[in-house]
């Protein structure tokens, strides 16, 4: 969805739309691309959490946790 279309459904434009909550997870280097967009703004300056890496542990339960919750495995050394 374009990111006009994700600032619509935040602010609940449209016929008895409720706003939404837009949850986006951006790399460093498409702030300037995003920070183009007035109705990010606000969000890109106060609303953002930074992350660190991921420990390999972590990056192994991101990956495993939803195959095994799909009934499907993963293959070994992955």
């Amino acid at each position: 969805m374009p990111v006009r279309g994700l600032c619509a459904l935040a602010r609940g434009d449209g016929p008895a739309a409720p706003p939404v909550a837009v949850v986006l997870a951006v790399r460093a280097d498409f702030y300037a691309y995003l920070a183009a967009y007035p109705d990010l703004l606000g969000a890109l300056q106060s609303g953002q959490v930074v992350l660190g890496p991921m420990t390999g542990a972590e990056v192994r339960e991101a990956i495993v946790e939803p195959a095994r919750e799909a009934g499907k495995s993963v293959e070994p050394g992955l």
